[in-house]
């Protein structure tokens, strides 16, 4: 095989590896993305979740509502942090 062949052969191929490399590259930052989004939006849940616990709590303490009232509420909310906890696996 001429060695001029062997060059062209082998910038081809250097060429195609590139192409993939963007490509990965544009696949993950698109993957990064969504992970974020996500990301967000669990923890704005999260944090909504927690605050619906504390004012439950507050309005305890007000004798707003009752103590089992409250009780039942919070055991749902930690149901639901629970099942998003399961989902997410974080904390």
């Amino acid at each position: 095989m001429p060695s001029g062949l062997r060059i062209h052969s082998t910038r081809r191929h250097a060429f195609a590896l590139d192409k993939v490399n963007n490509i990965m590259i544009v696949i993950l930052l698109r993957l990064a993305a969504n992970a974020s989004a996500d990301r967000m939006r669990l923890e704005t849940k999260r944090d909504r979740i927690e605050g619906e616990r504390q004012r439950n709590i507050d309005l305890v303490i007000k004798y707003v509502i009752s103590e089992e009232d409250a009780k039942q509420r919070i055991a749902e909310l930690k149901e639901e942090q629970f099942a998003r906890r399961g989902r997410t696996g974080s904390r």
